[in-house]
């Protein structure tokens, strides 16, 4: 943590992200920096976040095994952004609810 600034929103499985909460992916895409409130808001919700740039997985918290609970969207263009999501899609349920335990299983890591 000592290497950035990272802070956590309001959502979780309450009225503050009722929608996020029942999705069971969600973009994890830049905003002024690699990182954002996005993630963790994704995190909080207990949805298996997507990574939109490699970037990205650099300045999160090493703790987290961030690459093993989450997907990643390669947006370079329209065909490799189509082709990451078609395949995300077509990973079994087994993955995903793998990823969403582990997801499930850091909450309590970012819920301060």
């Amino acid at each position: 943590l000592r290497q950035g600034n990272y802070s956590v929103g309001a959502c979780g499985k309450g009225i503050q992200c009722p929608t996020l909460a029942k999705s069971k992916y969600g973009f994890h895409v830049r905003g002024d920096t690699w990182g954002a409130n996005r993630l963790m808001d994704t995190v909080m919700s207990g949805t298996v976040p997507i990574f939109t740039a490699p970037q990205q997985y650099d300045i999160m918290p090493p703790f987290v095994p961030w690459k093993e609970l989450s997907y990643f969207a390669n947006m370079t263009n329209q065909q490799t952004f189509i082709k990451s999501i078609e395949y995300i899609l077509s990973q079994p349920d087994s993955e995903y609810q793998r990823k969403a335990a582990l997801v499930e299983a850091y909450q309590p890591l970012f819920d301060h």
